[in-house]
């Protein structure tokens, strides 16, 4: 907002020192009135909310770009992208790269992974389209126009070829500014292709390909008029034409779009837009035949597609992409070390319980010494999990508990008696005794007695001799082994 009101302050100072305080009926940051813009938003969610079909891709992208779950609304009623007729047969050896691109980001927005479509792999398909240098093998295709959606398709599906194929696009604009399609073997300057190349670019990368979306940027902005449309072909404004810039613009920097101080027009190009919007929430264009506005699908999905970029703040390109990154499958993997416990393939990564360590289980995967403390979850760029195990130190210390008694009942010897302990998060305390007719412990028997089981009752030994005790505890680490700790003070007793 300070840079805005910065260049609105530096705006007025020029206008009074080269107009003498005459002021323009230019469109500025405060005239902006969103409420306009948010309610054509709306309007056409409801439109489309009203389709009882969508029956084609450029109907889904629309849809979804609104925020709608396509495959949700319109359960059964999606494209048939199986059929020679309306949405086309993307399986077809005959489907040219500009409809199966299409094609691809509208079964990936709808939940349905094109890597396997009716048993074929079409982003395999639309890659085998595109030479080593990123142009189409279709000559009669390799134009613009059809390049930034097959960048946008292979951009969703992350593909080693999107970048392959964007550098060539972004060749193409590098003395003209413009993108262009092809009729009759003549270039044309399209607002639209330019602008869907700016939205690609900016998607994919828009580090690398910044001079390129700087230069288109700019060619689509000269194409304002002071009634708000972008047009820079002289044929007049429309509502797909402006749909289109907008769209793209706001991809690339959605402030300069909104309230940049390129926006010199008495209508800003947002309304310009919506005044092409039918009550229904529908975009009309021109009829030359009839001379009259009439309802138009084209202007309609980009009009749709536009208004859903403004108001959700993202391209539809976003979506696609983590629709597309939720129907592949990943894998979650828990590791100790370079050791694999388990591996699990799934599409929702999150489902996957993170593991309990049972020791005896795990006990090859455990370390020496240490107990199991946690999982530490790294996700890769794909979206593959791993769970690494991370463990602690195990420490026992001195055993403290120790009583010692002369045997009572038949034989003659002592009990010695510790105490039964459970320790959280580590296990059950083990028990070790020895003793010795020295102080010393010199020349001590040991015997370990094992897990809870805290008393040692000797017999056999010479009655009223003096003997002395000691005891001490452990614990089993993750592999399984005890880890012990100090010896008790001896205590002193008299065998009977």
């Amino acid at each position: 907002m300070k840079n805005c009101m910065k260049r609105w302050v530096q705006f007025l100072m020029s206008l009074v020192l080269t107009l003498g305080m005459v002021m323009p009926a230019g469109v500025h940051a405060a005239d902006t009135n969103t409420s306009a813009w948010d309610s054509a938003y709306k309007k056409a969610l409801g439109y489309y909310k009203s389709k009882s079909s969508l029956d084609y891709a450029d109907e889904v992208i629309a849809a979804e770009a609104l925020g709608l779950e396509a495959e949700d609304v319109w359960a059964g009623k999606l494209p048939d992208f199986t059929s020679d007729e309306g949405a086309g047969n993307l399986t077809s050896d005959s489907v040219d790269a500009g409809s199966l691109a299409k094609g691809i980001i509208a079964l990936a927005l709808t939940a349905q992974d094109p890597t396997a479509f009716e048993g074929v792999n079409l982003v395999t398909k639309l890659e085998n389209m595109t030479s080593s240098t990123g142009t189409l093998k279709d000559s009669a295709v390799n134009e613009p126009n059809y390049l930034v959606w097959v960048v946008m398709a292979l951009t969703v599906t992350d593909s080693n070829k999107a970048t392959t194929v964007a550098d060539y696009l972004a060749t193409l604009n590098t003395s003209t500014d413009y993108f262009y399609y092809t009729y009759g073997g003549t270039h044309y300057a399209d607002d639209a292709t330019t602008a869907w190349a700016i939205e690609a670019l900016t998607v994919l990368d828009s580090t690398r390909y910044a001079a390129c979306i700087k230069r288109a940027v700019s060619y689509v902005k000269s194409g304002l008029s002071d009634d708000g449309s972008l047009d820079t072909s002289g044929w007049g404004g429309n509502a797909d034409s402006s749909a289109c810039v907008m769209e793209g613009l706001l991809v690339n920097n959605r402030s300069d779009a909104l309230t940049g101080s390129w926006i010199t027009s008495t209508t800003h190009p947002m309304d310009y837009l919506i005044s092409w919007q039918d009550t229904d929430g529908s975009f009309t264009a021109y009829d030359y035949s009839g001379g009259s506005n009439v309802f138009n699908n084209y202007a309609t999905a980009e009009g749709a597609r536009c208004l859903g970029t403004y108001y959700l703040k993202k391209s539809f390109l976003e979506d696609a992409c983590e629709e597309y990154d939720a129907l592949q499958t990943k894998t979650v993997t828990f590791k100790s070390g370079l050791k694999t416990l388990k591996t699990y393939e799934t599409t929702d990564p999150s489902s996957v319980k993170t593991l309990t360590w049972p020791k005896e289980k795990y006990k090859a995967y455990g370390k020496k010494g240490y107990l199991f403390k946690s999982w530490k979850k790294t996700t890769d760029a794909s979206g593959n999990v791993t769970y690494k195990a991370i463990f602690k130190k195990l420490t026992t210390g001195q055993a403290k508990v120790l009583k010692v008694t002369g045997k009572k009942g038949k034989g003659v010897g002592f009990t010695a008696t510790s105490r039964k302990y459970t320790r959280k998060n580590v296990g059950r305390r083990g028990f070790v005794f020895r003793y010795s007719t020295s102080k010393s412990m010199k020349n001590a028997r040991v015997v370990k007695t094992g897990l809870e089981k805290n008393i040692y009752t000797k017999t056999g030994l010479k009655k009223g001799k003096t003997y002395y005790v000691q005891v001490r505890y452990y614990y089993l680490d993750s592999t399984m082994k005890p880890v012990y700790g100090v010896w008790s003070k001896a205590k002193k007793v008299k065998a009977s």
